[in-house]
């Protein structure tokens, strides 16, 4: 959120691309995003840009959106590291070049640069690491767990039987109350008497999206989740930012 309001609190110097408001007059003023940054490292631009012409950003805490990472680059890739420390690099370049601010733009784009061979001489070593451990992989079956209303789960049931090899992926489709105590109790069960990895759909009809972060957030770590939008007759989500997510529709 960007302000001239000097009351306002939780100001800080970047706010992230992935959930920014921002008044139109002050985005058209500066032009928008940057398209010097193809990706990574606009929204720093932006930022920065709004502080110089006078305005403030300013962190608000009480609002949440769910955000899938790693869907435009994998964040264990070549193709991350070099994208990500090159928008770094761009920005360096672009905001500090003028008098004394020259040597300080070059130690860090050295620093930058150094960074980036330390993370690709660590993915490399992960890498050869998930290489000798792959054998060694035990692919657990998947239960699918689908909660929302009747029709919304019949409609899931439909894209997960045509997605998913019933054989071998799924244990079976169970439907369960949208009550949050009632999903708690079901997958803290599960945990204890499971041996099958649980696939929890939550869809966006008998639950509401603050539903659905609450739980979330309650249950983070312990299961998969994945999303259905009302209307969107479509199942998404991602369960780690180095990989990519996962979708499946009619």
């Amino acid at each position: 959120l960007a302000y001239l309001d000097e009351n306002k609190n939780h100001e800080v110097d970047v706010l992230s691309g992935a959930f920014m408001f921002c008044k139109k007059e002050i985005v058209y003023s500066l032009k928008g995003f940057d398209e010097a940054f193809f990706m990574y490292g606009e929204d720093i631009d932006l930022s920065y840009r709004i502080q110089k012409s006078g305005y403030k950003n300013y962190y608000f805490g009480e609002g949440c959106i769910i955000h899938f990472k790693g869907e435009s680059t994998k964040k264990n890739s070549m193709a991350y590291v070099k994208t990500f420390y090159k928008a770094m690099n761009t920005f360096v370049k672009k905001h500090y070049r003028s008098g004394g601010a020259i040597v300080f733009s070059f130690l860090f784009q050295i620093a930058i640069w150094l960074r980036a061979g330390l993370s690709a001489c660590y993915l490399f070593i992960a890498q050869i690491s998930l290489l000798s451990q792959a054998d060694k992989t035990v692919n657990k079956a998947k239960q699918f767990v689908v909660v929302g209303s009747a029709n919304a789960c019949r409609e899931m049931e439909k894209i997960l039987e045509s997605k998913v090899d019933m054989n071998n992926d799924i244990a079976r489709i169970t439907t369960v109350s949208s009550n949050n105590m009632e999903i708690t109790n079901y997958i803290q069960h599960q945990k204890t008497t499971n041996t099958k990895e649980t696939v929890m759909v939550l869809c966006n009809d008998a639950l509401t999206w603050k539903n659905i972060i609450e739980l979330l957030e309650k249950m983070r770590g312990t299961i998969s989740f994945r999303f259905h939008a009302k209307g969107s007759k479509s199942i998404v989500g991602s369960d780690c930012k180095n990989n990519l997510g996962e979708s499946m529709s009619l």
